[in-house]
């Protein structure tokens, strides 16, 4: 499974280390509270949650929603 960074900070402010609009490698998915295992930018692997992240899949047909398509 593959997700979209959303924003470099979560909902509490603080910074994480992901970059905005880099797809990134989920390592384990737990689906009762949206959380990711992912590599970071700085090669770390770390959970995030989906205040930052977003399925890849779903990232996509919002975009295409948008466009019309």
């Amino acid at each position: 499974m593959k997700v979209i960074c959303l924003d470099d900070y979560d909902l509490n402010g603080r910074k994480v280390r992901l970059t905005p609009g880099k797809i990134y490698d989920v390592y384990l998915h737990l689906d009762q509270n949206d959380s990711w295992a992912i590599k970071n930018d700085a090669g770390i692997t770390r959970w995030y949650y989906n205040d930052v992240l977003m399925p890849l899949e779903k990232w996509r047909e919002i975009r295409l929603k948008e466009l019309g398509i």
